[in-house]
């Protein structure tokens, strides 16, 4: 019974030769997971689909796990982040899911980061290049307004709230 032996080439055409029971085909291309970029920043109050690509179809489902790794953010009170990530058969590209949900708060807190990394996908597929990204949560305090104040201009401070004019 023959038997077949698959390596890689850096040769961009596959080639075949057969010796004796063996049977060389060049480049095999396994399917990879990973994000598309290491960085990415949302507001609170948002959802920041995660940027995580399949690079080839396969024919069964598959998904991969992600995990917080890192960052001042604290998941359930300023972030969610779906935990597993899937593509259909037949799919390559963006997943199905997957997805970064920025909570909204009324804190005025500085910007905040999570970092989060992939693994152990499913049914062949690999990680890619990139298995790591951190995400910064912009701080988006709800009521506050920046106003460019010219020259002239008189702020006045009244029952606790103030006048600008002009």
């Amino acid at each position: 019974m023959p038997t077949a032996v698959f390596t890689r080439r850096a040769a961009s055409a596959a080639f075949m030769a057969r010796r004796g029971s063996a049977e060389f085909i060049g480049d095999i291309r396994l399917p990879s997971i990973g994000f598309l970029t290491a960085t990415g920043q949302v507001a609170e109050g948002a959802t920041l689909p995660l940027d995580l690509s399949l690079s080839i179809p396969l024919a069964l489902d598959t998904q991969v796990t992600v995990t917080v790794t890192g960052g001042d953010a604290s998941e359930g009170t300023d972030f969610t982040v779906d935990g597993v990530v899937g593509w259909t058969a037949g799919q390559s590209g963006a997943p199905t899911t997957g997805d970064l949900e920025a909570l909204s708060d009324l804190d005025l807190d500085p910007n905040e980061t999570v970092e989060i990394t992939i693994s152990n996908p499913t049914n062949g597929a690999v990680l890619g290049a990139i298995t790591v990204k951190t995400i910064t949560i912009l701080e988006t305090a709800p009521g506050v307004a920046l106003l460019e104040v010219t020259t002239g201009a008189a702020l006045t401070e009244v029952g606790g709230g103030y006048i600008l004019e002009v």
